[in-house]
């Protein structure tokens, strides 16, 4: 027996749905000459008949029905293979991969990624969550198309460098602590104090190298959180201090849970960037853009 080709399984069902031969022409645009030949061909390819005429119809004959369910699911299916892989090439032209090398930074991530998809509908933006810790090698692997990262790398001239923001360093405390309390916080008066960091690797924290090691500050013990919630937590039941950035403590200071004071000295002060190839689509620069658009309406400084 021969291939049955989709045509044919089309031909069956436009014959059943439309009840004539002359009624399918306009669904497959076709001549009833063509459509009776490509019918006769099928038959000749299967060795049986698919309709029987009586009194002027067509109806199916036994192998005609097991045609038409058969290929009902075989349409469909393949309707559906066009679909997806229409969807696959559509991803392909607008999709953007991206990662943040903070963890903390996806409680702002998403809402910037739902403004861009209202804006662009047509886009697929997805946060790739496994390269939070190295999200510079994924991109040189070609596992990423926008690396947002706090430091300002040397990178092939294949890829480009867009300063996002820069954000400030805060004092976080009780709004019960002593330090709440005291009109001036000279450096010296965290020696012996515990302090609350996200938990991560010390060459790496800001607070530690930023301002504690500067100011040899003799600590009591040195907390590491994986969660911010838990550290705010420690903080405002006054067991220690934290010091983080302005954006990351918005949310807990609109609560009341903690203060945000300025850090004795010069302000601690640190800059993202978002990293991505030069030769990134339209939508890619786009989404970067907003990016820096609204991060920049986003950090608050100690004067607020």
């Amino acid at each position: 027996m021969k291939n049955i080709e989709l045509q044919h399984f089309r031909l069956v069902k436009h014959i059943v749905d439309e009840g004539s031969m002359s009624n399918a022409t306009q669904k497959m645009f076709l001549t009833q000459s063509t459509l009776s030949h490509m019918l006769r061909e099928m038959e000749n390819n299967i060795g049986m008949q698919v309709f029987s005429r009586r009194s002027k119809k067509l109806h199916l004959t036994d192998a005609g029905a097991v045609i038409l369910r058969h290929g009902e699911k075989i349409l469909s299916e393949f309707a559906a293979l066009e679909k997806t892989l229409a969807d696959i090439k559509a991803e392909k032209r607008e999709r953007i991969r991206i990662s943040t090398s903070c963890y903390t930074s996806y409680h702002w991530l998403p809402a910037v990624v739902k403004l861009f998809r209202k804006q662009h509908p047509a886009a697929t933006v997805n946060i790739i969550m496994e390269a939070t810790q190295n999200p510079l090698a994924y991109l040189e692997n070609g596992q990423l198309d926008i690396a947002v990262t706090d430091t300002k790398p040397v990178l092939p001239v294949a890829y480009r460098t867009d300063l996002l923001f820069e954000d400030e360093f805060l004092l976080i405390v009780s709004p019960d602590s002593h330090y709440a309390r005291q009109e001036r916080l000279p450096a010296k008066t965290f020696n012996g104090a515990d302090l609350f960091i996200y938990d991560m690797n010390e060459q790496n924290s800001t607070a530690i190298n930023g301002f504690i090691k500067p100011n040899n500050i003799r600590l009591n013990s040195i907390v590491k959180m994986q969660l911010t919630e838990g550290l705010i937590e420690m903080v405002a039941a006054d067991l220690g201090f934290s010091i983080m950035p302005a954006w990351m403590a918005r949310p807990y200071l609109d609560q009341g849970k903690i203060m945000a004071l300025p850090l004795p000295g010069k302000a601690l002060k640190r800059k993202w960037y978002a990293i991505s190839y030069k030769k990134g689509g339209k939508a890619q620069g786009q989404f970067i853009e907003l990016l820096r658009k609204e991060l920049r309406k986003r950090p608050i400084t100690s004067s607020e």
